[in-house]
């Protein structure tokens, strides 16, 4: 593939990743947000019904996400326009994702307090006695076995580096990623078999849960495969994967989960219920 290819192909990605995510999903994320929110007691809600009114999602919220996408799509196009900055290219890869991401959080923490200490508890409290265990969702020979694998990676890094296998620059950049991803999935999937039940439980059922818990094992077992992939290149001197064909598999594939996520019968349950 050209370098001109490449460049269109990667300026297409995150093109479409800018408007999938500030554009096409982003009224139903902020709804699905505030329903949560309102989970918090729908008796009461139904009671008070000029309270959703009162606090529905706010318009200037979601036409700032919509202005937001414009400005990266335009900063897009700049950076289309400027072959000699290839590093704006990069950037914008990564940085609309990441954006959003802090975009939703600050509009939860802003809801919590508009919307969800407002809201009382219900008067009459029931307690969930569904286990919430990692063995419940998982066999333990999965997760031991896939974090033993990662020690593994690290040890063998280690002791690559203490016998001149590989350079201390290989050994930075490839420590640098094992700090991102071992805390992070460790993070994740205790967050996932521990958090409290939500909306989507109950609109999905149980097996959402299990569903998801499982999805973070399979997430850190791919993340396992690129780490095996850079180790033949590292210790074997193996042909380099392609950045660009696997940031397009890559951002193809969350586009296409996130999307089928959002348009499930269990999202748009939840919201019809909000």
């Amino acid at each position: 593939m050209t370098e001109s290819a490449t460049k269109l192909m990667i300026h297409m990605i995150a093109a479409s990743q800018i408007a999938m995510l500030y554009w096409l999903t982003a009224a139903r994320m902020m709804r699905l947000v505030d329903a949560t929110f309102f989970h918090k007691n729908p008796a009461w809600l139904a009671d008070h019904p000029e309270f959703k009114q009162r606090h529905a999602t706010p318009k200037i919220a979601l036409w700032s996400l919509y202005a937001l996408g414009a400005a990266w799509f335009a900063l897009l196009a700049y950076s289309a326009a400027q072959s000699d900055r290839p590093d704006l290219l990069t950037v914008l890869t990564f940085a609309p994702t990441l954006a959003w991401a802090g975009l939703m959080l600050c509009y939860a923490g802003v809801g919590h307090y508009r919307v969800y200490r407002k809201i009382p508890l219900p008067e009459r409290r029931s307690a969930q006695f569904e286990r919430r265990s990692l063995r419940d969702f998982v066999h333990p020979a999965w997760t031991t076995t896939c974090f033993a694998l990662y020690a593994a990676a690290i040890l063998a890094y280690l002791a690559g580096h203490h016998l001149g296998l590989i350079a201390t620059h290989v050994l930075a950049g490839r420590m640098a990623g094992f700090a991102v991803i071992v805390p992070v999935g460790v993070a994740t999937l205790l967050y996932c078999v521990r958090r409290k039940r939500q909306p989507i439980d109950d609109a999905w059922g149980p097996a959402y849960r299990q569903m998801e818990v499982r999805g973070n094992v399979v997430a850190l077992y791919g993340c396992l495969i690129v780490v095996g992939w850079g180790m033949s290149q590292d210790f074997f001197g193996t042909a380099a994967l392609s950045g660009a064909l696997f940031f397009t598999a890559v951002n193809l594939a969350m586009q296409i989960i996130w999307l089928g996520f959002m348009d499930s019968r269990a999202v748009k349950l939840i919201l019809d219920r909000a």
